[in-house]
């Protein structure tokens, strides 16, 4: 797998891209977000690896970098998960690298999803989770 990174952090943010020979493989972000802001914990957002370079490593690559860029001011970082059948790798991907939910329950479009409420399962639907680094 082609290894070649660049990383580039200005103020609370961080961005990770991977690119292989002329093309560009994986992104990924981590942002002092607004769920996690008051808390102090970096929020890894929008980890996307390209289909042809899934289970090759690349989004555990990705991780790595962005948990030792939250680790220089945090000892936690954060993220959120879809939760339909599209999330199912990065589920299990977050649950294998000790990511646990962080025991706000289901969040859409950022807000708390109570019982009762009706929403759509959709990209805006969220667990988030945390690990201690």
């Amino acid at each position: 797998m082609p290894r070649r990174e660049s990383g580039r952090r200005q103020g609370n943010a961080a961005c990770v891209i991977r690119r292989g020979p002329g093309r560009l493989l994986s992104s990924a972000a981590a942002f002092l977000l607004s769920l996690f802001q008051n808390k102090g914990i970096p929020e890894i957002n929008d980890l996307n690896v390209f289909s042809d370079y899934r289970a090759k490593g690349v989004a555990g690559a990705l991780l790595d970098e962005l948990e030792g860029i939250a680790a220089r001011t945090s000892g936690t970082v954060g993220l959120g998960v879809g939760l339909y059948e599209d999330y199912g790798n990065a589920q299990r991907l977050y649950g294998k690298r000790g990511y646990i939910p962080d025991g706000r329950g289901l969040m859409y479009a950022n807000e708390a999803v109570h019982p009762g409420r009706t929403v759509t399962v959709d990209d805006d639907l969220l667990l988030y989770m945390v690990k201690q680094l």
